[in-house]
């Protein structure tokens, strides 16, 4: 991996993990929740088996869009993948499952219960978006899948299952990546 995409990559698993220290500072001083200590439980093995299926779900849904919708397997290999390319793939696992923990936390664990689904979903999808045109699309379909996991959340009232789904989701993207399976 070339010096500055580690270090950016490296500061993105900082982030991550900051994102998870303000996930908790937010539920407990709006929710006076502590929203680690909610990931496990009794339900823990349904809520990872509930996750499990949304992820490969999820995956399926973008894996058959992305082959059959032209325009956006173009787009995917024009913007996305060149992001990716020349990464370790453990490397970017670990950030995968990290993101989905992070940032399920912070939009569905703390943010969803104050502001809402729509809200929440709209915010996430923007966070990916970042003001940048070529990734507008990317936001977009963040915005629909943080809607899905949000309804996950709002559905089951377990943070692990949407923590679980997005974990398994980035797990089978980078995989698929990393094979060429989207090339």
């Amino acid at each position: 991996m070339e010096g500055n995409k580690k270090l950016s990559w490296s500061i993105g698993l900082l982030f991550q993990v900051a994102l998870i220290g303000l996930a908790q500072v937010i539920a407990y001083f709006f929710l006076k929740k502590n929203l680690i200590a909610t990931l496990i439980n009794e339900k823990i093995i349904n809520n990872l088996g509930t996750g499990l299926i949304i992820g490969i779900s999820l995956f399926a849904a973008v894996y058959l869009s992305y082959r059959y919708i032209p325009p956006l397997g173009r787009w995917s290999r024009r913007v996305i993948l060149p992001l990716l390319k020349n990464i370790d793939p453990k490397f970017l696992m670990a950030m995968g499952i990290l993101a989905g923990l992070s940032e399920e936390l912070l939009f569905r664990g703390a943010l969803q219960p104050i502001i809402g689904i729509g809200l929440a979903s709209l915010l996430f999808g923007f966070v990916h978006y970042l003001g940048n045109k070529d990734l507008l699309l990317y936001g977009v379909i963040a915005s629909a899948m943080g809607l899905v996991m949000g309804t996950a959340f709002s559905y089951t009232g377990e943070i692990l299952v949407p923590v679980a789904a997005h974990s398994v989701y980035n797990f089978l993207v980078i995989t698929a990546l990393s094979k060429g399976i989207f090339d």
